[in-house]
């Protein structure tokens, strides 16, 4: 697996906020390139089932003009750019699944429960806007 420069968003929350958390406009672009990642995905009939803030590499950070880059509440408030990564557990959509894969934080219930499910990566993203929100 290949490294960005500016390490993984997990790794940068950790170093770059009071308390392990991004401000919401912060994370709104992390979402934002996330939804765009996985509509690459699904586009070509794939999803990536292991969606977590390890699983995002840093690609490009900006400063806001004239803007602390740690808010009031102790999160990091910069504009983030980021990319997916780790493909290990990629598959076909329409692939009849009930295998428990990926971080079990981010799971969706019917993953949990050994459901078949659908669309497994967007509930995960969810989980990741609240981790990087809130920083539990």
């Amino acid at each position: 697996m290949r490294k960005e420069n500016n390490g993984d968003l997990e790794e940068y929350i950790k170093n770059n906020s009071r308390y392990n958390c991004l401000s919401e406009r912060a994370a709104k672009f992390v979402v934002e390139d996330g939804l765009l990642a996985l509509n690459d995905l699904y586009d070509i009939g794939l999803f990536h089932r292991d969606i977590k803030l390890k699983n995002f590499v840093i690609s490009g950070i900006e400063n806001y003009p004239n803007g602390p880059t740690i808010d009031e509440n102790g999160c990091a408030d910069v504009k983030l750019y980021v990319k997916l990564i780790d493909f290990d557990f990629v598959d076909y959509i329409n692939k009849d699944d009930h295998r428990r894969i990926g971080a079990i934080f981010y799971m969706s219930p019917q993953i949990v429960n050994s459901d078949k499910y659908k669309n497994p990566d967007v509930f995960s993203l969810g989980m990741l806007w609240f981790k990087a929100l809130t920083g539990e």
